[in-house]
């Protein structure tokens, strides 16, 4: 038994959508919430290595007020937004906001989203990290 032209067309339109629709699926991830960075600098040294470390991977400071700061850092039409407070004997990062990146609105925050939100967040935790290591033990 063959099937009519028109309906093969909407079964390849269909299954082109279904497709699509997976794919973009698969990109999205939970939200990481990444852990607090010790510090046991005083605060303007810990605003110093905030801003140094966005400076050199690419983030822009939107805001620098009190002792926070909102970064953003966009690529290929995508952009994610970063708030990173530094007023305790903590360095801590929270979302600020995201464009493109298929956030699934929770709270404050996203349930889900593009798993490059994570990557980029995840990158600039670890850089924030090791400089905050490497002032605090210099050698």
């Amino acid at each position: 038994m063959s099937i009519p032209r028109v309906e093969r067309h909407a079964l390849i339109l269909l299954s082109f959508a279904l497709l699509s629709y997976g794919g973009i699926a698969c990109n999205t991830t939970a939200m990481s919430h990444p852990l607090p960075i010790a510090s046991s600098l005083p605060v303007e040294e810990n605003r110093e290595i905030v801003l140094e470390t966005l400076a050199t991977g690419g983030w822009f400071v939107e805001t620098d007020e009190g002792q926070q700061v909102v970064a953003r850092y966009s690529r290929y039409g995508h952009l994610a937004r970063v708030r990173i407070a530094y007023s305790g004997p903590d360095i801590t990062m929270s979302y600020a906001g995201s464009e493109n990146l298929r956030c699934t609105p929770e709270g404050g925050g996203c349930s889900t989203i593009h798993r490059t939100y994570n990557r980029w967040v995840d990158e600039l935790r670890e850089q924030l990290d090791l400089r905050t290591q490497m002032r605090s033990n210099p050698k």
